[in-house]
């Protein structure tokens, strides 16, 4: 397999609970993110990554009703998690998605697995710097740099946001960015916090699809006419 797209998913988010089975015109926001990623082309398996713990229960069952392919691991080594994902599938590369981004775009994806394949690089993310809107982001890795962090990585924080370890090892590991000339990264449409599931839910009645396959383009749109809408969660830092 060469690209597996693993996206990290829990109920127990200390700023908004349950977020990521909330539901935005009828579907829950983790159906809006794997529905838009299964339109990605350089995308060979995609997976849904959660804890062992109680409170995860209904992400693993949601995913089997759904036959969204589903893995358990620890709920705070977040590493171990992709890690044990990983070597099961054995992807040259491996695609970090969180479940706090129903807007996740297949194109920027696609565009960045090819960046990380012909810059050669280990790691590949849209955030060093940003330059998308905060909800895109995207982080690419190679089997072998993610297994050399799930090796030696001690650190808490290393462990729980999986690819510390990586891109603060430069030297060792090379990196590459991708970006856009037009800087949205200011724009926050990531939900951490239930005014920004506000904002999505407003944003999506606006849009009102028929299917997951609107742009990026369409949402700014959206805002750039409702001025007011962007300021729903505006109080919120963005990164």
């Amino acid at each position: 397999m060469k690209s597996l797209v693993i996206i990290q998913a829990r109920m127990s988010s200390t700023r908004f609970p349950g977020k990521v089975l909330k539901e935005i015109a009828g579907k829950p926001m983790l159906w809006w993110q794997v529905s838009r990623i299964k339109t990605c082309k350089k995308v060979d398996h995609i997976v849904v990554a959660t804890s062992t713990d109680a409170s995860d229960d209904v992400i693993y069952d949601w995913c089997v009703q759904q036959k969204i392919d589903v893995r358990r691991g620890s709920l705070h080594d977040v590493l171990d998690r992709y890690y044990q994902v990983a070597k099961e599938f054995k992807p040259l590369t491996i695609i970090r998605l969180t479940a706090d981004c129903p807007f996740s775009d297949p194109t920027i994806i696609d565009d960045m697995i090819d960046l990380h394949d012909s810059s050669k690089a280990d790691y590949t993310s849209n955030i060093f710097p940003p330059t998308f809107v905060h909800g895109l982001d995207a982080e690419i890795v190679s089997f072998n740099a993610l297994e050399a962090a799930w090796r030696e990585s001690t650190e808490a924080e290393d462990r729980e946001h999986v690819l510390p370890f990586v891109y603060k090892n430069k030297k060792r590991f090379h990196a590459s960015n991708f970006q856009q000339a037009i800087n949205q990264s200011k724009i926050r449409l990531t939900v951490d916090y239930p005014e920004d599931f506000d904002l999505i839910k407003k944003v999506m009645l606006c849009l009102n699809p028929k299917t997951p396959l609107f742009s990026i383009d369409d949402i700014c749109r959206i805002l750039d006419k409702n001025p007011d809408m962007a300021q729903i969660n505006a109080h919120r830092k963005s990164r």
